[in-house]
């Protein structure tokens, strides 16, 4: 079972908290940490889209790019868990609305309206876009779980 380690967990409620509330119709998810934890773990249970992949980041004293291995998982209310590669410990919690400081009307629209298989498709296919524009930093991606009708069009 995934678990969050307590720092984290603290850090992420107060991040994303508020969005994922939003999301979910719970207000409760904003300063709850088991419940936003239960959330993460409903998203990995009821996710549509697992992939792994290695993801870019940068070590800010030497100035060194490093690859993190991780699992992502996206549910139909494109909110996404990331685990470490062996799947034991959360990295994060997000919307990637909340990135972009979407107003509470999108979320609330967001969750009315959960993805469909071409909405699904239509998410792979702008991730695979932005992937080989270089937007995102990954590198190594493979689909776990995915509709079949995707193929295998999206494995780098």
């Amino acid at each position: 079972m995934t678990v969050w380690t307590s720092q984290n967990l603290t850090d992420h409620v107060i991040k994303h908290g508020q969005c994922v509330a939003d999301l979910v119709g719970n207000p409760k998810v904003a300063t709850d940490p088991d419940l936003f934890a239960r959330e993460s773990t409903r998203t990995v249970a009821d996710a549509w889209g697992v992939y792994e992949a290695d993801h870019r980041e940068s070590d800010r004293t030497t100035q060194i790019d490093r690859y993190i291995p991780a699992v992502y998982y996206i549910d139909n209310n494109k909110l996404q868990a990331i685990t470490t590669s062996d799947r034991k410990r959360y990295r994060t919690y997000y919307h990637a609305g909340c990135e972009d400081n979407l107003s509470l009307r999108s979320h609330t629209q967001w969750r009315q309206r959960k993805m469909k298989l071409q909405d699904q498709r239509r998410f792979a296919d702008q991730l695979a876009l932005k992937l080989k524009a270089g937007v995102y930093a990954y590198r190594n991606i493979r689909w776990v779980v995915k509709p079949s009708a995707f193929g295998t069009r999206y494995d780098s």
